[in-house]
């Protein structure tokens, strides 16, 4: 097992494959004792620089919290960064106000690289309520497919169906040598010399298994079978279910005629024996569940358990959208935050996350040039019946007086963009932070007003108070809109 070490400041901290040993966010440094040519970080491949036997490879994690692995040949070895805004707890802490139960919200985020957050507890529910009805109805499938007709090229010496002649003449041309011997009257000519095929393509009819029903059938399966090893992986679970689901799942896929086919080129509606054979029926609804309650499209790849490594910024940005959600009555739109827009409703508003606001909604003057720009406000939130609308960036960084002030600048090509007087601004607080009063830039009309967050489940009474006031603060009439939808 090589020897890895991190190395940050004047110290170095062994690595092992156990507990993932804790440091700051900052530059860092690995040293892998005998490193191969390529190591893997956070499933991305590295190449160390060598320096003689070993290989060194600079890390600059400033703006990373989280979980971290790296892989050297067979071994893998964990490491977590925190930084001094939320810290690895305060993360963790968002995740579970995330999944709480207040918006009835599942607790899953859809960024907008493609990637999706599953938490595991949104897995295993998802599993406890549809894997033993779609194992039954796999099983009784596997036991008599559904079958289609197809038409086939077979080759033989004695045609007794109908002859494919391009099909013939490509198969000749491959091995002439072998596949055509002289005969006085035989149909091939070279030359003056004719010969006779000893072997030719004929039209074959049969059936096959390969249709999409089957595909979706094996499609689910494989989802099935990679859910239950997600739930594996975090403690707290019964493992010895879900071990036995995947178990189950993969027997039953493996002793069939399915086994070779691959879940691809599904169709978004059931086809025949969907509509009327039952265990298609059920494996067509466990399929729509994986679209509509799971957020999966053929385009998205679900995230590991670890998932927030990379995405420390966008679990931020869906916080702050869900205490702001629900301070003010809001319920989610969908079970996948950001699945559709606007991402919250209800209580007189609508709030977008991480979108460009529709032009009926709100419009920026650099729409209507060549070329146009795309601005994305983190939150825009629109009161229904005024049709006032606020603005708000969600920062994850630290709010010192660095921070603060490039925060402040970003949000004012907001102002500009979108011609608002003002914006708002949420920031992390402190561990153990809580707000007590809104701070507020402000010249004139025009003005920055900036909250500070640290999570709390469920919010407490001065938190909410102080988002409503914020709003109420914030929301003025859009200066540009498109009065069509």
């Amino acid at each position: 097992m090589p020897d890895v070490r991190i190395v940050v400041g004047d110290s170095a901290l062994a690595l092992g494959e156990g507990a993932p040993v804790t440091v700051p966010a900052t530059d860092l440094v690995l040293m892998i004792d005998d490193a191969p040519l390529v190591v893997t970080l956070d499933g991305t491949s590295r190449r160390p620089t060598r320096a003689g036997a070993t290989g060194v490879i600079p890390l600059s994690l400033g703006r990373s919290s989280g979980f971290h692995y790296l892989r050297v040949g067979a071994h893998t070895y964990w490491f977590a960064t925190e930084d001094t805004k939320l810290q690895l707890d305060g993360l963790l802490a968002m995740l579970e106000a995330l999944r709480g139960e207040e918006l009835a919200w599942a607790g899953q985020i859809l960024f907008s690289d493609g990637s999706l957050l599953r938490d595991p507890h949104v897995v295993y529910g998802w599993l406890d309520a549809y894997a033993e009805p779609f194992m039954d109805a796999l099983e009784s499938a596997v036991r008599n497919p559904d079958r289609a007709r197809h038409r086939t090229l077979a080759t033989t010496r004695v045609p007794t169906r109908p002859v494919d002649v391009p099909a013939t003449v490509r198969l000749l041309r491959r091995s002439p040598a072998e596949l055509l011997e002289p005969h006085p009257a035989g149909p091939v000519q070279v030359g003056t010399q004719t010969y006779s095929p000893r072997k030719v393509r004929v039209l074959a009819s049969g059936r096959t298994v390969d249709t999409p029903a089957n595909r979706r059938l094996v499609f689910v399966a494989s989802q099935v079978v990679a859910m239950c090893h997600e739930v594996l992986g975090v403690e707290g679970f019964p493992h010895d279910v879900c071990r036995e689901w995947a178990q189950r799942v993969r027997r039953a896929v493996a002793t069939s005629p399915l086994r070779r086919l691959e879940g691809r080129r599904l169709p978004v509606t059931p086809t025949g024996p969907e509509l009327h054979a039952p265990p298609y029926q059920r494996s067509f609804m466990t399929y729509r569940s994986l679209v509509d309650d799971m957020g999966w499209t053929p385009s998205l790849t679900p995230t590991g358990t670890y998932s927030y490594v990379h995405y420390a910024d966008e679990v931020f940005q869906a916080y702050a959208a869900y205490c702001i959600a629900s301070a003010l009555g809001m319920r989610p739109a969908a079970p996948v935050l950001g699945a559709s827009q606007p991402a919250f409703t209800g209580g007189g508003f609508r709030l977008f996350v991480n979108v460009e606001p529709p032009p009926n909604v709100i419009r920026h003057w650099r729409q209507q040039t060549s070329p146009a720009a795309v601005y994305r406000p983190d939150l825009t939130l629109q009161e229904v019946a005024s049709g006032h609308v606020a603005l708000l960036d969600a920062k994850y960084r630290d709010f010192d007086s660095n921070g603060a002030e490039s925060a402040r600048k970003e949000a004012m090509a907001y102002l500009a963009a979108f011609g608002m007087q003002r914006i708002g601004i949420v920031h992390p607080l402190d561990a153990g932070g809580a707000a007590t009063t809104l701070h507020r830039t402000q010249s004139g009309i025009r003005a920055i007003v900036e909250l500070g967050l640290h999570p709390v489940h469920p919010p407490d009474p001065t938190r909410t108070a102080l988002i409503q006031q914020m709003v109420t603060e914030l929301l003025r009439p859009p200066r540009w809109l498109s009065r069509s939808p």
